[in-house]
């Protein structure tokens, strides 16, 4: 009987014992299977959504990035697209001394933007800027970023023209870190054949290419057109044999020149706005988002990620970057029971990524169509070098099988050169500036000792050519070039003795002088308001408000700055300070008179001469002006002055009354040094024009309405956009997006409390040039 029981009791554990058993199996098998993303027919948004359906916006992204951007497009999820235009960034005007900071890269209109554009020019001065230089024609729904900016700043058309032969053509900008600089597609100067003016190459030339950033305006080049940074680029392969096949190229970068990544790089006007943060701050938050469409009863699309090269990805660490659509790397979209796209991510680390579908939608002809998502977040501390990548390649097929691609070739040069100016090294030879100029050799794990060993350094310029006496220790990556001669459009061709021949531009000193004004004293002139439309471009005859007090400009003080300045080309380099120049600009500032004799051969080493001209811009006819002791005149009086150099300073007094209408006068300054080299600098002034009378931006837009006679004050303020991330996209009606651009220029003119009448112009020129007056 006990045997019996206790048989009985096994009986009974073992049966238990198989009950769990059964249930972990199916536990284990659950685990082990993906769980897919599924969809509910009935509850998807319709692709015909109207304008005011709630789907509207998600169906409009996806006709958008198909028709406009190759079929991806590109968002940062953490912190959206709205950056605002309060806070411009920084750079320090090298040319002076000492240098001072310049607002030089000015947000358009305060938001990142999607473009395409057909990839002209690819230029990289690693040893300058060390900027990925995009020279682009903007494809034609993306014209509006080049003649928007024209607009207000007609200026920018020569330099939107210079670049690109006879297709106006905008600058995309990034500096990737220097990991990155040996990569497939954008190639240093001198390493491909086809880079025949040492500048750079990319065989991407000729073809469409998307980008995503920060539009903004170059003020330190008559405000080009620019995405800086563009920091997530993308180009699309197709094949047709042996099946349909698409492979998206995706690369995600954090510029890497420390201009952008730190609060004090920027001239925020006092504190920065709630939410801000600088441009390439880490960590860098990136979204593409790829198209698809499929026809849910009979297809199935594949998508393959493969990720190529990274550094610093942290994706891992922000719980909404790495989040997936389902489980694991393999993740599947089902509808009606059926997968209908797939997604399989190759990476090492599963959480380097998130992948989700978005933007859904069903169509009358019952093809679903959406994005697959892909996030990544990259960058470190930014203060130790960390910047980050991450460059992907996506493959999307309807094929089940996933396709080979081939790795593309990296052109790896053995040996990269960057250069730096020696202070104190300045002097003359001949009628030329000579200096010392330091070498820095870079290799990587090709590069043999006999490329780093120099054997002969040569200088070449238009009509020039001679070897230059250099210093280098043993095997030292550092170089001492002695006595480069400072000449436009120099290069040095440095040998070394494995029989590498490298080219490095130069820089040249050359004039750049500048002129400033100081205002003495001014009058309140009611009488003058009448004139002011007639004068910036108004309705004539029109009613300004009485408290809107003009000032008469009743005496200027102009001072001529000769300085030197480095230059790379046609372009002063602006974006480190040069040694040379400051050297020079201190002895000529400081009127260091023993300095001067030996770096210019002379303590008077300038001649200054004017040329005057002056305009009524009520009749258009000239205004008279008188020099010095010239008497009885009744226009403008202009008396000539010697501070530290003789004719150096001008007095420029307005005697008409400003009922005799609004004056403006150019005053021109030519600057000859004592090699004969003269350059001409133009300097405006107005007989009338506003200060501390217009505070803000309410203010100048009442003054701006009374003189155009614009209804709409919604064009000159429209409603603050948010900081929400995934509501606050780029406008894609015309009259928001320039109703923001119209609204940064107007905070930009009253910062300082003085709003010219050029300022008035410019606003009153683009309103009509956007079609509102």
């Amino acid at each position: 009987m006990k045997k019996l029981l206790r048989v009985s009791i096994s009986a009974a554990k073992s049966s238990k014992l198989l009950v769990q058993l059964l249930v972990l199996l199916v536990l284990i098998l659950a685990a082990c299977q993906d769980n897919n993303f599924v969809v509910n027919p009935s509850t998807l948004c319709s692709c015909n959504a109207g304008v005011d359906d709630d789907c509207f916006p998600s169906v409009q992204a996806w006709r958008h990035t198909v028709d406009n951007l190759l079929e991806v497009s590109a968002s940062d999820f953490t912190n959206g697209d709205f950056v605002g235009a309060e806070c411009q960034g920084e750079m320090a005007v090298a040319w002076d001394w000492p240098p001072f900071l310049f607002n030089c890269w000015r947000p358009v209109n305060g938001f990142k933007y999607n473009m395409s554009a057909t990839l002209h020019q690819f230029n990289w001065h690693y040893d300058d800027d060390e900027d990925w230089n995009l020279h682009i024609i903007p494809t034609q729904a993306f014209n509006f970023l080049i003649s928007d900016v024209e607009a207000l700043h007609d200026e920018s058309s020569d330099e939107h023209r210079k670049n690109c032969g006879d297709s106006p053509c905008m600058e995309a900008e990034i500096s990737p870190d220097k990991q990155f600089w040996n990569n497939p597609w954008f190639f240093a100067p001198g390493v491909d054949p086809a880079d025949t003016e040492d500048n750079g190459y990319s065989w991407l030339e000729g073809r469409q290419l998307g980008f995503y950033g920060l539009w903004v305006m170059d003020a330190n080049h008559d405000f080009k057109s620019e995405i800086h940074n563009s920091e997530m680029i993308w180009f699309k392969d197709h094949f047709e044999n042996p099946a349909p096949l698409d492979i998206f190229w995706l690369l995600f970068m954090q510029d890497n020149t420390g201009r952008f990544d730190d609060s004090d790089n920027f001239d925020c006007d006092g504190d920065a706005p709630a939410g801000w943060k600088p441009w390439a701050q880490s960590p860098l938050s990136g979204q593409f988002n790829i198209a698809f469409e499929v026809n849910p009863s009979r297809e199935v699309v594949n998508f393959s990620i493969v990720e190529l090269f990274n550094r610093f990805v942290v994706t891992s660490q922000d719980v909404d970057g790495r989040r997936d659509a389902d489980d694991g790397k393999s993740h599947a979209l089902e509808i009606n029971g059926r997968v209908v796209v797939r997604v399989e991510e190759t990476q090492q680390n599963d959480d380097d990524l998130g992948v989700t579908f978005t933007n859904l939608c069903l169509r009358p002809d019952g093809k679903l169509q959406g994005f697959v998502t892909i996030r990544s977040k990259i960058g470190g501390d930014d203060d130790k070098d960390e910047e980050g990548f991450h460059i992907l390649y996506v493959t999307r097929s309807l094929g089940s099988t996933r396709p080979d691609v081939v790795r593309p070739d990296i052109a790896f040069p053995r040996l990269l050169i960057t250069s730096k100016e020696v202070g104190g090294s300045i002097k003359v030879e001949q009628d030329f500036f000579v200096g010392d100029l330091q070498l820095t050799l870079h290799g990587n794990d090709s590069t043999s000792s006999r490329d780093f060993l120099i054997s002969k350094v040569e200088f070449a310029a238009k009509g020039v050519r001679q070897e230059l006496r250099f210093e280098q220790s043993g095997q030292s990556k550092e170089v001492l070039i002695r006595n480069l001669p400072l000449l436009p459009g120099g290069k040095i061709i440095v040998t070394t003795a494995s029989g590498l021949n490298l080219a490095v531009s130069t820089p040249s000193i050359q004039l750049a002088p500048g002129i400033s004004d100081t205002l003495i004293q001014a009058t309140v002139d009611e009488g003058a308001l009448k004139f002011l439309p007639s004068a910036v471009g108004g309705i004539p005859n029109v009613s300004i408000p009485s408290n809107k007090q003009l000032l008469r400009s009743q005496e200027y003080h102009l001072k001529f700055l000769p300085r030197y300045a480095a230059y790379k080309g046609n372009n002063v380099m602006t974006d480190k300070p040069s040694l040379y120049a400051a050297e020079l600009n201190e002895a000529i500032i400081g009127k260091d008179e023993k300095k001067m004799q030996v770096l210019l051969q002379s303590t008077q080493p300038f001649n200054i001469s004017w040329s005057f001209s002056a305009t009524n811009l009520l009749t258009g006819k000239p205004v008279p002006i008188c020099t010095n002791n010239q008497t009885m005149c009744s226009g403008i009086q202009v008396e000539l002055l010697s501070g530290k150099m003789k004719n150096d300073s001008l007095k420029v007094k307005f005697l008409s009354q400003g009922a005799e209408g609004i004056i403006e006068f150019i005053a021109k300054g030519s600057l000859t040094d004592m090699k004969g080299k003269t350059t001409v600098v133009e300097h405006r002034l107005w007989s009338h024009g506003f200060s501390n009378s217009i505070n803000n931006v309410e203010e100048i837009a009442t003054l701006i309405q009374a003189l155009s006679g614009l209804k709409d004050r919604s064009i000159l303020i429209p409603p603050a956009p948010t900081r929400k991330p995934q509501t606050n996209n780029p406008p894609q009606d015309d009259k928001t997006r320039q109703a923001y651009i119209i609204n940064a220029y107007l905070k930009e003119t009253v910062k300082d409390k003085q709003i010219t009448i050029e300022e008035l112009r410019d606003v009153l020129g683009a309103l009509r040039k956007f079609g509102y007056i």
